[in-house]
């Protein structure tokens, strides 16, 4: 009877424990649809636009951010936290970075050697949610910081 109270309760927690962890995908569904958040979107046709005229975006085809100055205090509360849960199996972290007030982010996917949809999730005082959906080679994160020094 103990053992098998043990393993229901083992269960338990593993099932709540997978369950509060955060997706990307969840992520920007759940704070998309918060009211507040600001959303501002350079689409593919933009982007294209702005490669077009020079700039190198390095293989970025789109990108998304999300801002959280106008939303309720719990709400950013809420992205902290689930910037600290988040957790995706397709997902790998690149970069931590804890500042005075502002903890940085950088997850990104690798398929063949390329980054793939970085996503950064900003918390502090000015939280923010970033993506940029994509294919960036080696090559092209080279050529860009060769070119901003």
């Amino acid at each position: 009877m103990k053992k098998m109270l043990m393993t229901v309760s083992v269960w338990t927690i593993l099932c709540t424990a997978s369950y509060a962890r955060y997706s990307v995908n969840r992520l920007f569904r759940e704070f998309s649809e918060t009211k507040g958040v600001e959303h501002v979107r350079l689409g593919k046709w933009l982007m294209g636009f702005v490669r077009c005229v020079g700039v190198d975006t390095g293989g970025v085809k789109q990108v998304d951010v999300f801002g959280f100055s106008g939303c309720d205090p719990a709400w950013k509360s809420r992205l902290e936290n689930a910037a600290c849960l988040l957790k995706d199996k397709d997902y790998e972290m690149v970069l931590s970075s804890n500042a005075e007030n502002e903890r940085v982010r950088i997850l990104v996917k690798m398929t063949g050697g390329e980054i793939r949809d970085p996503v950064l999730p900003v918390t502090g005082d000015d939280p923010a949610l970033i993506r940029l959906a994509g294919k960036i080679r080696p090559s092209d994160v080279e050529r860009l910081l060769k070119t901003r020094k």
